[in-house]
């Protein structure tokens, strides 16, 4: 486990360097995001999830499945009771240097209950996804793509990806889509919360408003498809009731993010905050905040 943590460390320290170095194009702006939150659930802490995000967004893009440009990187942990059903650390990034997310990669570095997984999933536009790398704990195979996936699959991180950089251009967040990370495919809906409002701030003279930008992402358990797998029953006892706080459950999953997008500094960065990610569940709804 402490090697794994080490590993994770160093993964990030190097998307981070790769984001520092890169050279994507500035089109109304470069949204940053860099925050560490903790998921709790009746008090206790059940995950904590690492972000660090550069997007370049163009503003007023119309075009909600415009592929982000840009990367992403996420490194979670489960806790508590989470980690009695999963116990589970990953780093997972999203990279797509070309224009308009033409090509786009899904890496997966993590440790699910003790043993290693790695996926490398190359996502380009008109193609079927193509798996380079799966090596899982509970499945030999990946779940082979299909030719009815073409033009309506995309890599999950981007659906992420699509609310920033919505939030950041002040577009609607909507979009009906499926996602696949090699294991599963499972249709993503994302809508607008009508309760978004701008949030006046004051810097000196001037008054700058920073966004309060509200969108929900709801993963369906209906036509989900999963590679075959050797993953252990945990529908019934005491490991059957926790596992509802797993993703991905028997039930829908929706989690509503609660965005502030501030104001575009002088040297062109808009910099984001997740105020807060809460995810119902039937035992209750899980809250992350920030530290």
């Amino acid at each position: 486990m402490r090697a794994l943590q080490g590993k994770t460390r160093c993964a990030l320290y190097w998307v981070l360097v790769g984001i520092m170095l890169s050279s994507h194009t500035v089109l109304a702006g470069q949204v940053e995001l860099q925050q560490t939150l903790d998921f709790k659930w009746r008090g206790l802490n059940v995950a904590t999830m690492q972000f660090a995000v550069s997007l370049s967004v163009e503003e007023g893009s119309q075009d909600a499945l415009l592929a982000p440009v840009g990367d992403i990187a996420l490194i979670g942990e489960t806790k508590g009771p989470l980690s009695w059903i999963q116990d589970y650390q990953a780093t997972v990034s999203y990279s797509a240097p070309g224009p308009n997310g033409a090509s786009n990669v899904f890496n997966l570095e993590g440790m699910d209950n003790g043993e290693h997984e790695r996926r490398r999933i190359v996502f380009a536009n008109g193609e079927l996804p193509r798996v380079e790398v799966f090596e899982d704990s509970t499945a030999p195979l990946p779940l082979t793509p299909r030719e009815q996936w073409r033009g309506n699959t995309l890599n999950p991180i981007a659906a992420f990806g699509l609310i920033l950089q919505a939030a950041a251009s002040g577009s609607p967040c909507g979009f009906d889509t499926w996602g696949y990370d090699g294991k599963r495919r499972y249709r993503l809906v994302s809508r607008d919360d009508h309760e978004s409002e701008a949030v006046v701030r004051t810097t000196g003279a001037d008054e700058q408003a920073a966004r309060h930008y509200i969108c929900s992402l709801t993963l369906y358990a209906q036509g989900r498809e999963t590679a075959n797998s050797q993953a252990v029953d945990d529908s019934k006892g005491w490991r059957g009731r926790f596992a509802k706080l797993w993703p991905f459950s028997s039930d829908d999953r929706e989690l509503i993010f609660s965005l502030t997008v501030e104001p575009m500094s002088r040297d062109g960065f808009r910099r984001m905050h997740i105020q807060q990610i809460t995810i119902p569940t039937p035992l209750g709804a899980i809250s992350a905040k920030a530290r």
